[in-house]
């Protein structure tokens, strides 16, 4: 099945459905490639119009030229670069219609693909499942710019950095786009499905996942580093709103399945991500309570009492890890002395 890997749950979703979900999403990226090429065209000419201008100023502006025309091209030059950065706002709306519009489309057309045979619970989740897959396979690696062969090795990565620079916020922000409509699909369904626990884990899911795309709308996709200052206060307002939201679905889930590890755990990963220590804390213990020698929770919870200053716990966990010679430990207890030399 298609992006089990990415924590959407297909089970629900036809055979047949999958297939057209792969070619809707091949379809709505050639869309979204031509939008990004006719945006791009749009300041390559401008720029180009700009430069050729300031060029015939320069070279009219000379010694010994004649200077009759000088005083045009200045005027050429003034009306271009005031016309290009107003033109530049209107475009830039446009290709936020137009990717909203692609969004629209991808919607649209899955629900005819799927017509009158499919429950209200299949229908929903396949539109949403649509969209998660859509959101999660495009990227800026697929682009002609970032692909593209050079005989020297430096000039290939000047490509790569380029195609970031020019594609990555767009891409960013289809991601988003799709992943809200995502979202409601998911909301919608709770009208028919209110108490459904995989529809309220898979939106648990979905928010989680745009999170993590405003996580990464601030970095390249070659760089694994976050920074959270760097974000924009708007974005961030968006990140801890889907945290939250992704909160609040987990929650119904541990209220009953109070004991589930799964749900522990990503409960744990979204108070992480809001540096809500103390409850992460709270549900990797639960864990560890019904599952005693799960070595890799171990490790994790006695990084966080290390980080909490909670150290008599930190080492009640580093000894029984020791004795159980389990390998990476070293690691924990450097990491710790490092911190007790500051």
């Amino acid at each position: 099945m298609v992006t089990q890997k990415h924590g959407f749950d297909f089970s629900h979703i036809h055979e047949r459905f999958l297939k057209i979900i792969e070619l809707n999403c091949h379809s709505g990226f050639k869309f979204f490639k031509k939008i990004l090429r006719s945006h791009l065209l749009f300041h390559v000419c401008s720029l180009s119009v700009l430069v050729c201008t300031a060029l015939c100023v320069f070279l009219f502006s000379a010694p010994l030229q004649n200077l009759t025309l000088l005083p045009i091209f200045i005027s050429l030059l003034t009306l271009s670069t005031f016309t290009y950065f107003a033109l530049i706002f209107y475009f830039q709306s446009k290709k936020n219609d137009q990717i909203q519009h692609l969004v629209t489309w991808f919607v649209s057309i899955s629900k005819k693909a799927i017509g009158s045979e499919f429950s209200y619970l299949e229908h929903y989740l396949s539109v949403a499942g649509g969209l998660y897959h859509f959101a999660h396979s495009v990227s800026v690696k697929s682009m002609p710019l970032y692909n593209k062969t050079y005989a020297l090795p430096s000039l290939k990565k000047i490509s790569k950095k380029l195609a970031i620079w020019i594609y990555a916020k767009d891409f960013y922000k289809l991601k988003e786009f799709l992943m809200i409509e995502c979202i409601k699909e998911h909301l919608e369904l709770l009208r028919y499905e209110p108490t459904h626990l995989e529809v309220h884990g898979s939106l648990a899911n979905s928010y989680l996942a745009l999170a993590k795309i405003y996580k990464q709308s601030n970095i390249l996709e070659s760089s694994d580093q976050f920074a959270f200052d760097a974000l924009s206060e708007n974005i961030k307002v968006k990140f801890i709103n889907s945290l939250n939201h992704a909160i609040e679905e987990y929650q119904i889930l541990s209220a009953e399945l109070p004991d589930d590890p799964w749900v522990l755990m990503q409960l744990g990963i979204c108070f992480h991500e809001l540096k809500d220590y103390e409850n992460e804390i709270i549900c990797f213990e639960k864990i560890l309570e019904t599952s005693e020698n799960n070595h890799a929770v171990m490790v994790r919870l006695a990084k966080l009492y290390f980080a909490q200053k909670k150290h008599s716990h930190g080492f009640k966990l580093y000894k029984m890890l020791r004795d159980q010679e389990v390998e990476g430990i070293d690691e924990l207890i450097d990491n710790y002395i490092e911190s007790a030399l500051d």
